[in-house]
């Protein structure tokens, strides 16, 4: 989850189109620099692992005894999401069963109860099923988004074959169900992806919701749910597909053959150049059921056929020995510092896209899990932006296949005479695309024994600073210069202080103050799991 306020420093992360994904370890790792790096560092950290043994301690070298606001809900098991508005500071939380709405001081204003709430998954998104028994079900938020241009808050959850509702910013208990539209996984576990990006011209309004989901095959109803799509934010036809054709519209949907046996995981979402992008963990065949790689996944903003839908591997592998750290479990994008600009030959003012991979630990006959060895791999986007064009235009050049078995039958792709601009949308022919053409670089840093889960990044002048969360709890801070590690984590000092809060059953807020020229490492001592989120007042 990025979060970006406007107005503020080129530094920040807090941003307007807020990318949601959902994880079992640190999934939300964010971060405001107001001036510089001489003020102090706002630090949300959200952490949604249920289990928490005693005897938590946390280690820093200061032995000033802190006093920091904080927020909890004993009575909640996770909290899921986690948004700040641009302008109020109001935060809001995605929970199990619960929306809430704090003040920036982290006092609670509202909540929405969202559930348990009488459901089953053989009802359909109506809601009207005489013949199904209904019993009480846990509501787990899938998605939490700002929707500035309507000052409404929009929230999707589990229940309802994954509904979404529209809240009022100022009170998040006022809110309604515009539609009866499927939207977003309706299992507590499968992955869902949503971001507001611009849309088609043609639309009554700029800018749509952008959805991933994982297809959960919960209910007769779950294949309803499109693995891609495009959602209208029009009032008068919120949440439905954006643009819907005859056989055609803002959407993708997976084979029937083969949405059982082919699971593909959103990780992350974001727009670049008129494009929107998905980061996805799938396998690289329908054939077998090994190995599992990442891709990116684009479709054209102006595209109201989602002919333009692509993908391409994206890979991080070490040189020469080969090492694939082939499943992606977090990115990022933000700004680099001038050296790692330089490095990859593109100005500090483009964007880049950080990401943390891990090696698949192959257990049984499961290959997507991953293992406690990681690595971060760094990708300027206009490079990526490239070879995108680079795939299609190969593919318009008669090479390589188009289909994808997993969406329609693969075939060859078909030779035309058209050359591909950067900007080029999409047609008729030639779609979807697979690339062959990888979107490949080497890893930056890699941990060994360490799982990483969750990353953000920002810059200051020569050197990019990057935060990396772990599936333990721990927070590692590194400075990188020319992709190389110029600093590594240590336990903060006298001159700043990093609290981590743990709550029970992953519900607790906390603040406190941080030097971010300090390098920081949280350490749990005796947890099985970490939970509740941690957040560095300003």
């Amino acid at each position: 989850m990025n979060l970006l306020r406007r107005g503020r420093s080129p530094f920040s992360l807090y941003r307007s189109k807020q990318v949601i994904r959902e994880s079992e370890a640190t999934n939300v790792l964010a971060y405001d620099m107001k001036k510089r790096w001489s003020s102090p560092l706002v630090l949300f950290l959200l952490l949604t692992t249920s289990t928490l043994a005693t005897g938590t301690a946390i280690t820093t070298t200061t032995t000033e005894t802190p006093t920091y606001p904080y927020f909890e809900d004993p009575t909640v098991e996770t909290f899921n999401h986690m948004t700040v508005h641009d302008y109020t500071e109001r935060i809001y939380i995605g929970a199990v069963n619960r929306i809430y709405q704090l003040s920036r001081d982290l006092k609670q204003e509202d909540v929405a109860t969202m559930g348990p709430k009488d459901d089953n998954p053989k009802s359909p998104v109506t809601k009207v099923c005489l013949d199904e028994l209904k019993r009480p079900t846990d509501y787990y938020n899938k998605a939490l988004l700002v929707d500035y241009s309507q000052s409404k808050l929009i929230v999707c959850g589990s229940l309802f074959q994954g509904t979404c509702t529209v809240h009022d910013l100022n009170q998040v208990s006022n809110y309604e169900t515009p539609a009866s539209e499927s939207v977003v996984a309706n299992t507590a576990t499968a992955s869902t992806v949503a971001f507001i990006a611009p849309g088609p011209k043609n639309l009554p309004r700029t800018h749509v919701l952008y959805v991933g989901v994982s297809y959960t095959g919960n209910g007769p109803f779950s294949s309803d749910v499109p693995a891609v799509s495009s959602r209208s934010l029009d009032p008068s036809n919120t949440f439905v597909i954006a643009h819907s054709g005859v056989t055609t519209g803002t959407k993708i949907s997976l084979n029937s053959m083969f949405r059982e046996i082919y699971p593909i995981t959103y990780v992350y979402g974001f727009s670049s150049k008129g494009f929107s992008y998905f980061v996805t963990v799938q396998k690289m065949s329908t054939d077998l059921p090994r190995p599992f790689i990442s891709k990116l996944v684009r479709v054209c903003q102006r595209d109201v056929q989602y002919y333009s839908y692509t993908e391409v591997p994206l890979v991080c592998r070490t040189s020469p020995d080969g090492i694939d750290y082939n499943l992606v479990q977090a990115a990022y994008v933000g700004k680099p510092g001038s050296e790692l600009a330089k490095s990859l030959g593109i100005s500090a003012q483009e964007s880049v896209l950080f990401a943390v991979f891990a090696k698949s630990k192959d257990e049984a006959d499961i290959y997507n899990k991953p293992s406690p060895n990681s690595a971060l791999c760094v990708y300027a986007l206009s490079a990526v932006h490239r070879k995108f064009t680079q795939n299609i235009q190969h593919c318009f050049n008669g090479n390589g296949e188009r289909g994808l078995d997993f969406i329609n039958p693969s075939q060859p792709c078909y030779p035309t005479q058209l050359h591909i601009s950067d900007d080029f949308c999409g047609m008729d022919v030639n779609t979807p695309m697979e690339g062959s053409m990888l979107v490949e670089a080497a890893p930056v840093l890699r941990f060994p024994g360490v799982l990483l889960t969750a990353v953000a990044a920002a810059s200051s002048h020569d050197y990019t600073v990057t935060f990396l969360g772990t599936s333990q709890g721990h927070l590692k801070k590194l400075m990188i210069d020319k992709q190389h590690l110029i600093a590594d984590e240590g336990n903060l000092n006298q001159s700043g202080r990093l609290i981590l809060c743990l709550g029970e059953m992953a519900n607790t807020v906390c603040c406190t103050d941080m030097d971010p020229t300090i390098e920081a490492h949280v350490r749990s001592k005796g947890t099985t799991g970490t939970s509740g989120f941690c957040v560095a007042d300003d």
